[in-house]
């Protein structure tokens, strides 16, 4: 029986290089992403072994981060929709909501956020 799951990250600190602005460029911010995937849990569950697994959650947190390092993304929103992208890309899943949060990018809030989330198309 197919037994779909919420398998998620938060809270994740990523580190890097993001930001249209010249202070932005030069020094490495920290963002911080969650990331929510649905996907088939029934193979790993039934056997109890990792390798079964549709989604790991270190896999979820080193791509978020291998992105982040490698893209140095100008906008927020950029890395949200290639994240989500990547996430199809690599896992089994049927859904993904990817939030990214942005603690410095305005001085007189907590920070700015982008969520995305997408289904599987059929």
């Amino acid at each position: 029986m197919k037994q779909v799951a919420l398998i998620a990250i938060y809270h994740h600190l990523i580190k890097c290089i993001i930001g249209i602005h010249h202070h932005e460029r030069v020094k490495k911010q920290t963002l911080y992403v969650d990331i929510e995937v649905k996907a088939d849990i029934s193979a790993c569950a039934e056997k109890d072994c990792i390798t079964s697994a549709p989604v790991d959650y270190t896999a979820l947190a080193k791509l978020a981060c291998d992105l982040a390092h490698e893209k140095r993304y100008q906008l927020v929103e950029t890395f949200a929709i290639d994240l989500v992208n990547a996430l199809f890309d690599q896992f089994p899943i049927e859904w993904a909501k990817v939030v990214i949060k942005k603690p410095m990018a305005i001085s007189s809030a907590k920070h700015a956020k982008i969520e995305l989330e997408r289904s599987k198309t059929i």
